[in-house]
């Protein structure tokens, strides 16, 4: 099979070494390596690109790894997650909005037949410039109600706990609310950045035939945040169901 797909992805999780996991961690990442490894078994030329700071935090080069066939591309960023510094939260809100030239000279250089997005980001972008077709699959997008519980509960167990008078906020109170309200659970409020607005533009601008969501729910989510006009299709993920289960 003469063919050589890309797959876009925040994470690539499980390989670092056996005890130290890669910075990113998480379903997805889990699941993008196994996409990966099984369509390098159908003969598919696979290459995956995410961001280096995934990996180890570091972002001074690219790092390319070859792992049970499958080309992994950590790619450098001057947007980094992992930097804490004021320097670095300054450069942060403005790199997170834009895509480096240099990965996209990248995506050319590999000269990918097929793109195919886990949880769709600014690398995402990028690679629609090419005009190759383009597979954006939602995994777990972020609304105002998401960030509004993150926050408050990073403040709630971290800066402030009281556990002897607990009071956490919760998503099912959040979204109980916001639904008394508008009728709706989910929220596009939440896109305010230039980030989730490019996001959001580019998303709008796919054919509809090249969305997904992982679930049902995932789905109606990312019509509601992205203010589409159609219903996301779902395309379900593999999992490794042990021979043992009853399932």
């Amino acid at each position: 099979m003469d063919l050589r797909i890309g797959i876009i992805s925040p994470e690539y999780f499980g390989f670092k070494n056996k005890n130290h996991p890669t910075n990113y961690h998480g379903g997805f990442g889990f699941l993008t390596r196994k996409k990966a490894e099984e369509l390098v078994k159908c003969g598919v030329e696979v290459h995956v690109f995410i961001p280096r700071y995934a990996f180890d935090g570091v972002n001074n080069d690219n790092l390319e790894i070859i792992k049970n066939g499958v080309n992994i591309h950590f790619l450098k960023t001057k947007y980094n997650p992992f930097m804490r510094s004021l320097v670095a939260n300054i450069k942060n809100l403005f790199y997170a909005s834009i895509l480096d030239k240099d990965i996209l000279e990248f995506f050319r250089k590999i000269d990918i037949d097929l793109f195919q997005s886990e949880d769709p980001f600014i690398f995402s972008l990028g690679a629609s410039k090419l005009g190759k077709p383009h597979i954006k699959i939602f995994q777990d997008p972020f609304d105002s109600i998401d960030k509004q519980v993150m926050k408050q509960s990073r403040y709630d167990y971290i800066v402030n706990p009281n556990f002897d008078n607990p009071h956490f906020i919760t998503e099912y109170d959040v979204r109980g609310s916001y639904f008394k309200k508008t009728g709706k659970y989910y929220s596009n409020k939440g896109l305010r950045s230039i980030y989730d607005k490019k996001l959001k533009d580019f998303i709008c601008k796919e054919p509809k035939d090249t969305v997904f969501s992982e679930a049902k729910f995932i789905s109606q989510k990312t019509k509601e945040m992205y203010m589409l006009n159609y219903l996301p299709k779902v395309l379900y993920n593999p999992v490794d169901i042990p021979k043992n289960s009853s399932i």
